[in-house]
Protein backbone atom coordinates (compact mmCIF):
# COMPACT_ATOMS: atom_id res chain seq x y z
CA UNK A 1 0.00 0.00 0.00
CA UNK A 2 1.36 3.41 -1.01
CA UNK A 3 1.63 6.09 1.61
CA UNK A 4 0.18 9.45 0.55
CA UNK A 5 2.33 12.44 1.32
CA UNK A 6 1.07 15.92 2.01
CA UNK A 7 2.99 19.14 1.64
CA UNK A 8 6.40 19.97 0.32
CA UNK A 9 9.53 17.90 0.79
CA UNK A 10 12.61 19.31 2.50
CA UNK A 11 14.50 19.55 -0.76
CA UNK A 12 11.59 21.35 -2.39
CA UNK A 13 11.38 23.76 0.52
CA UNK A 14 15.13 24.44 0.43
CA UNK A 15 15.03 25.07 -3.33
CA UNK A 16 12.11 27.46 -2.90
CA UNK A 17 13.94 29.23 -0.09
CA UNK A 18 17.10 29.51 -2.21
CA UNK A 19 15.21 31.01 -5.17
CA UNK A 20 13.46 33.42 -2.82
CA UNK A 21 16.78 34.59 -1.37
CA UNK A 22 18.28 35.06 -4.85
CA UNK A 23 15.23 37.04 -5.95
CA UNK A 24 15.31 39.31 -2.90
CA UNK A 25 19.06 39.87 -3.38
CA UNK A 26 18.47 40.82 -7.03
CA UNK A 27 15.79 43.32 -6.02
CA UNK A 28 18.09 44.82 -3.39
CA UNK A 29 20.83 45.23 -6.00
CA UNK A 30 18.70 46.58 -8.86
CA UNK A 31 16.24 48.98 -7.20
CA UNK A 32 18.83 51.62 -6.13
CA UNK A 33 20.23 51.68 -9.67
CA UNK A 34 16.77 52.46 -11.06
CA UNK A 35 16.28 55.21 -8.50
CA UNK A 36 19.52 56.78 -9.75
CA UNK A 37 18.30 56.35 -13.35
CA UNK A 38 15.07 58.17 -12.51
CA UNK A 39 16.97 60.95 -10.73
CA UNK A 40 19.27 61.43 -13.74
CA UNK A 41 16.18 61.68 -15.94
CA UNK A 42 14.69 64.33 -13.66
CA UNK A 43 17.95 66.30 -13.75
CA UNK A 44 18.11 66.19 -17.55
CA UNK A 45 14.43 67.02 -17.97
CA UNK A 46 14.82 70.04 -15.69
CA UNK A 47 17.58 71.52 -17.86
CA UNK A 48 14.91 73.30 -19.91
CA UNK A 49 13.75 75.10 -16.77
CA UNK A 50 17.28 76.19 -15.89
CA UNK A 51 17.71 79.91 -16.55
CA UNK A 52 21.49 79.51 -16.64
CA UNK A 53 21.31 77.93 -20.11
CA UNK A 54 21.00 80.57 -22.82
CA UNK A 55 21.57 80.68 -26.56
CA UNK A 56 25.13 81.88 -25.94
CA UNK A 57 25.94 78.97 -23.62
CA UNK A 58 28.49 76.39 -24.64
CA UNK A 59 28.29 72.59 -24.42
CA UNK A 60 30.83 72.63 -21.58
CA UNK A 61 28.54 74.97 -19.61
CA UNK A 62 25.70 72.46 -19.90
CA UNK A 63 28.01 69.63 -18.79
CA UNK A 64 29.08 71.69 -15.77
CA UNK A 65 25.44 72.32 -14.82
CA UNK A 66 24.70 68.59 -15.07
CA UNK A 67 27.77 67.78 -12.97
CA UNK A 68 26.73 70.28 -10.29
CA UNK A 69 23.22 68.84 -10.11
CA UNK A 70 24.53 65.29 -9.87
CA UNK A 71 26.86 66.31 -7.05
CA UNK A 72 24.19 68.25 -5.16
CA UNK A 73 21.65 65.41 -5.51
CA UNK A 74 24.32 62.84 -4.57
CA UNK A 75 23.77 60.73 -7.69
CA UNK A 76 26.56 58.36 -8.71
CA UNK A 77 26.66 57.98 -12.50
CA UNK A 78 29.59 57.74 -14.86
CA UNK A 79 29.86 60.85 -17.03
CA UNK A 80 32.29 59.22 -19.42
CA UNK A 81 29.74 58.92 -22.25
CA UNK A 82 27.90 62.18 -21.57
CA UNK A 83 27.71 64.01 -24.89
CA UNK A 84 26.33 67.52 -25.32
CA UNK A 85 26.13 69.01 -28.80
CA UNK A 86 24.84 72.40 -29.86
CA UNK A 87 22.70 73.01 -32.91
CA UNK A 88 21.65 76.63 -33.26
CA UNK A 89 20.23 77.57 -29.88
CA UNK A 90 19.31 73.98 -28.97
CA UNK A 91 21.44 71.53 -27.05
CA UNK A 92 21.20 67.78 -27.52
CA UNK A 93 22.21 65.74 -24.49
CA UNK A 94 22.90 62.04 -25.07
CA UNK A 95 24.03 59.97 -22.13
CA UNK A 96 24.65 56.25 -22.18
CA UNK A 97 26.12 54.66 -19.08
CA UNK A 98 26.27 51.38 -17.25
CA UNK A 99 26.00 50.62 -13.58
CA UNK A 100 27.53 47.58 -11.95
CA UNK A 101 26.00 46.22 -8.76
CA UNK A 102 27.28 43.40 -6.57
CA UNK A 103 24.96 40.43 -6.72
CA UNK A 104 26.38 37.32 -5.10
CA UNK A 105 30.06 36.68 -4.32
CA UNK A 106 31.91 37.52 -7.55
CA UNK A 107 28.77 37.86 -9.69
CA UNK A 108 27.84 41.40 -10.75
CA UNK A 109 24.68 42.72 -12.34
CA UNK A 110 25.34 45.13 -15.20
CA UNK A 111 22.56 47.59 -16.03
CA UNK A 112 22.71 49.80 -19.14
CA UNK A 113 20.87 53.12 -19.21
CA UNK A 114 20.38 55.70 -21.92
CA UNK A 115 19.00 59.25 -21.81
CA UNK A 116 18.31 61.57 -24.71
CA UNK A 117 17.10 65.15 -24.18
CA UNK A 118 16.85 68.21 -26.40
CA UNK A 119 17.15 71.47 -24.50
CA UNK A 120 15.93 74.49 -26.46
CA UNK A 121 15.53 78.16 -25.81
Amino acid sequence: MLKQTKGMSRIGFLLLLMFGIVFVRAVIAVVPAYFSYIEVGVILDSLDENSRITASSRASDVKNIITERLRSDNVQASQENLKVSKSGSDFTVTWTYETRRDFLANIDLVLNFEHYVVVGR
